[in-house]
């Protein structure tokens, strides 16, 4: 596993298929941070992309797979089908009734990017009115810095409510959480927020327990080592990335409603 990114979940799935494939896995994330990787002598390698592992790939010729959001040229990749991720948490809101929407800008990755065209595109054909927090789509230095939780307060405030707000992981969710108590308001009677990944450390230890959408991070890291294993047999890489769809939301208070004008009814 090469770069600086780890899911215990991701590494699982890994192991899971390294396990029936009778492979001998090399998780030294230390070693591979510092890119001391001339004596390594592996038969295939799973990695994060970066700008600086395509001079190794290269002389290497080992085989490989990419994971996350993001390609290399001539690396086959495995991901989150994040459009998906994007659909079912607009369901998820439009099951509960909602009328107003907003989905929480943070950067402009392409997870991001993804997720967000989902959650768009089914709210729209709902109907429904969609607004932002943070950035606006497009601008090129989105909100963020010491005063986050102010200003998305104020911008929360602006909005229609019972309000349905989505962001792309669940940190940033939280941090719609947070801005939206200290502006004085009620989650989730006037502000149901979710996140994405279901992270256990700390969906449930929010200051209101998150709702979350659950990717499937095992089956990300499996389906990575059983293309891994193909390609080390000799085997032709799909022509386009192999993308793992979203398990389900997990319910918790934060969504844990239905989206009803009057507080003292939700």
């Amino acid at each position: 596993l090469v770069e600086g990114w780890y899911s215990p979940a991701f590494q699982k799935g890994v192991a899971k298929y390294a396990g029936e494939a009778g492979w001998i896995l090399d998780a030294s994330v230390e070693r591979f941070r510092r890119r001391n990787l001339s004596g390594w002598r592996g038969d295939g390698a799973i990695l994060l992309p970066s700008a600086r592992l395509p001079r190794w790939i290269a002389k290497s010729g080992t085989p490989c797979v990419a994971i996350g959001h993001s390609s290399l040229a001539g690396i086959p990749r495995v991901g989150f089908d994040n459009f998906a991720i994007g659909r079912m948490a607009a369901k998820h809101f439009l099951e509960r009734g909602f009328e107003n929407f907003a989905f929480y800008i943070c950067n402009d990755g392409i997870g991001e990017r993804e997720r967000r065209a989902g959650f768009e595109e089914t709210v729209r054909q709902a109907g429904r009115t969609l607004h932002y927090l943070g950035a606006r789509p497009g601008e090129a230095r989105p909100m963020r810095g010491a005063f986050v939780e102010k200003r998305l307060g104020l911008q929360l405030k602006k909005l229609p409510m019972p309000l349905a707000v989505a962001a792309e992981l669940d940190d940033r969710a939280i941090e719609v959480l947070d801005a939206s108590l200290l502006a004085g308001l009620q989650t989730p009677e006037q502000v149901a927020i979710l996140g994405v990944d279901n992270d256990e450390l700390r969906c449930p230890f929010a200051a209101v327990p998150l709702s979350s959408v659950e990717t499937d991070m095992a089956g990300v890291g499996f389906a990575a080592a059983k293309l891994l294993g193909l390609l080390m047999d000799g085997g032709k890489a799909p022509a386009g990335p192999i993308l793992i769809p979203p398990k389900e939301v997990v319910v918790r208070l934060s969504t844990d409603m239905l989206a009803i004008d009057r507080v003292e009814v939700a």
